[in-house]
């Protein structure tokens, strides 16, 4: 036990004290009383065991009254608006945020994929069109891409760590290449001339 300047008791160690139960009548540490800031030592004047006992009771005597009253609320129109609902209003009340969002999500995700796979050079691989990111696209190099890789081919890729399999190239060879069965005319033109 210590006394401050204003005289004030401070107790180290609660476990020292002891407070009789005004429920019970038996006296037990201080610990093991209820937190409440305006009593003495910040400790109620009932034990946890009494309290909780009290509190049982209490809700047996009042359960139907309780649950009656949770019922009501629930079928009310003033429910508390859950984070779907939340989100959801969100979206209606700002529906630009959202659309400026993803468009910078799928710009970022497009960027990382370009850079991966055209080995830092941002330039297509078949032509060297080198007119930066906006014409640049990723292509299957064996032609063989699935259902759900041709949405947002780019977060899958991000997904699966950056497999390989994949090339960029410009549109136009892109197109090219899949209107020539799987063979880009640039390279047709370059086998014939060598």
């Amino acid at each position: 036990m210590k006394k401050t300047s204003n005289n004030v008791l401070i107790y180290d160690d609660l476990t020292c004290i002891t407070r009789i139960c005004k429920k019970c009548g038996i006296p037990k540490p201080l610990l093991d009383f209820c937190k409440k800031k305006q009593c003495e030592f910040g400790r109620t004047y009932t034990c946890y065991d009494c309290t909780n006992t009290y509190s049982r009771d209490q809700y047996l005597r009042r359960k139907d009254r309780i649950i009656q009253t949770i019922k009501k609320y629930r079928s009310s129109k003033q429910v508390k608006l859950t984070r779907k609902n939340y989100q959801t209003r969100f979206k209606e009340m700002n529906p630009n945020y959202y659309k400026s969002y993803h468009k910078q999500l799928r710009e970022l995700e497009n960027s990382i994929c370009i850079w991966h796979y055209s080995r830092g050079m941002y330039k297509c691989l078949c032509c060297n069109l080198n007119d930066g990111k906006i014409f640049l696209q990723i292509d299957h190099i064996n032609n063989n891409s699935k259902k759900e890789e041709r949405t947002q081919l780019a977060r899958l890729l991000i997904k699966r760590n950056l497999p390989d399999g994949f090339q960029i190239l410009c549109g136009s060879c892109n197109h090219a290449k899949f209107r020539n069965k799987g063979i880009c005319p640039h390279i047709e033109n370059r086998e014939v001339i060598i």
